[in-house]
């Protein structure tokens, strides 16, 4: 017949365990399972593939609603959105055969989250191609930042008036995102661009001038 458990008893056996590393391990191999220690670590690697997948569908899924609000989300910016995935293809293929890109810098191009082309609508150059060189993230980091930076001069050497951006639904902190303005990076966040197009025009033509190629 079992006999029930009082507390005396349970902080007796917790001091004696405490005091007997011989006992701990002998209670630790008869509750857990020998390969115990294995399991946990299988364990840890199915929730960070889990965890990976799991990321690798939010910037899926933050990607197609870029590409389809496009208009919505920069058309305070631009107008005549297309897609610049062709155009560059087509210029890279034509830079890395004359030399002018390394085929490096085309293979970090084409990577890009997501590239648009649009037009200036208003400002000291109205009717201006541009090209959006956009990296997409659930929280923007600062290694987002120095991609879209990296690829949006790349896009420059083709002969694009390229803008960095960089958006997400977040920022890691706030420090990264004045850090990517003061690089001339065009930042949105939860569909609001900063600098706003739509209230600080002055600053929007100062980060593109940042970028106006020098011809």
């Amino acid at each position: 017949m079992l006999m029930a458990l009082t507390t005396k008893d349970v902080l007796r056996l917790i001091e004696l365990l405490q005091q007997n590393e011989w006992l701990r391990e002998e209670l630790r191999r008869i509750l857990l399972p020998l390969n115990f220690e294995a399991w946990m670590k299988s364990v840890d690697e199915r929730l960070m593939h889990i965890e990976s997948t799991l990321g690798e569908l939010r910037g899926t899924a933050k990607e197609t609603d870029y590409r389809q609000k496009a208009p919505m989300l920069f058309g305070s910016l631009l107008s005549n959105f297309r897609d610049g995935q062709a155009e560059i293809a087509e210029r890279l293929r034509i830079a890395v055969s004359q030399g002018k890109v390394s085929p490096e810098d085309a293979a970090e191009l084409r990577r890009s989250d997501l590239i648009l082309l649009g037009e200036l609508w208003r400002g000291r150059w109205t009717g201006q191609g541009i090209l959006l060189v956009i990296e997409l993230s659930a929280t923007v980091s600062r290694e987002d930042i120095e991609r879209a930076l990296r690829r949006a001069n790349i896009a420059q050497k083709l002969g694009f008036w390229a803008i960095p951006c960089a958006c997400g639904e977040k920022w890691s902190s706030r420090a990264v995102k004045q850090w990517a303005l003061s690089e001339s990076v065009l930042c949105g966040e939860d569909g609001v661009l900063e600098p706003s197009p739509d209230t600080d025009w002055e600053e929007v033509e100062r980060l593109l001038l940042a970028w106006k190629p020098k011809r």
